[in-house]
């Protein structure tokens, strides 16, 4: 991100506890227009914690999520309205709907209906999923969900798409493939995406800026460092 871009999400001073535990402590993100930035960390450092605690879906104990310079509330349903889609780790998706009505109920959740146009737009992006909107979630391929997913999020038409485990038990082709896709929603639409994973070396490919977290902090480091496999493996790296 420029120095001159106003970050579209910014989050300052983000902190969770778990009762007496404290999960993160002081995460600072910015996301701009455009822009794909990603996040790696060893396990249990609270990455997914992070991700559902911009969205509202863990009570925040200190911090703000500013969206285009507007504070946002602390309710989940506020924030997909706003612009804020998050697609969790494991998909989310409900096993029982088909396609369309997962689709659909995304498009409720962020207070609008499902159009023709918002339909047309997630089979452009995966036009897989057009032969598959009468199908039932729980009976797709992997990597089926995850286009169903990632469409769902962008059929609530968000100004900030956040993907939790992006290439969870995908191969490596469809996870390049997906992270081709991701870069063209982001440049076509404008959308900010911020991308949470193990793989460091596909974040490292795809995204324009990565923060390490560690000890529940949140630090820029240089994306072609190798230090940042030690973020992830072993919980320690020096951020630039």
């Amino acid at each position: 991100m420029s120095d001159s871009a106003t970050p579209t999400l910014q989050v300052r001073e983000l902190a969770v506890s778990y009762g007496a535990a404290r999960v993160i402590g002081n995460v600072n993100i910015d996301v701009a227009a455009g822009e794909i930035v990603g996040m790696v960390g060893p396990n249990g450092a609270g990455k997914t914690t992070t991700l559902r605690a911009i969205s509202a879906l863990v009570a925040r104990q200190r911090g703000q999520v500013m969206l285009e310079g507007v504070v946002l509330g602390e309710r989940p349903e506020i924030m997909a309205r706003a612009g804020i889609a998050h697609v969790p780790e494991g998909r989310g998706l409900i096993p029982s709907l088909t396609v369309h009505q997962n689709l659909r109920l995304a498009a409720i959740g962020a207070g609008r209906k499902l159009s023709q146009e918002d339909v047309a737009y997630a089979t452009a992006v995966f036009p897989l999923i057009e032969r598959l909107m009468d199908r039932r979630a729980g009976f797709l391929s992997g990597g089926e969900q995850q286009m169903v997913a990632i469409s769902r999020g962008l059929v609530a038409r968000p100004k900030i798409l956040m993907i939790d485990e992006l290439s969870l038990g995908l191969a490596p082709r469809i996870v390049k493939d997906m992270s081709r896709v991701l870069r063209r929603v982001a440049n076509e639409r404008q959308i900010g995406i911020f991308l949470v994973d193990q793989n460091v070396r596909g974040l490292s490919h795809v995204c324009d800026r990565i923060y390490v977290l560690q000890d529940g902090l949140s630090s820029v480091a240089n994306k072609d460092d190798t230090d940042l496999m030690r973020a992830v493996y072993f919980g320690r790296a020096t951020a630039a």
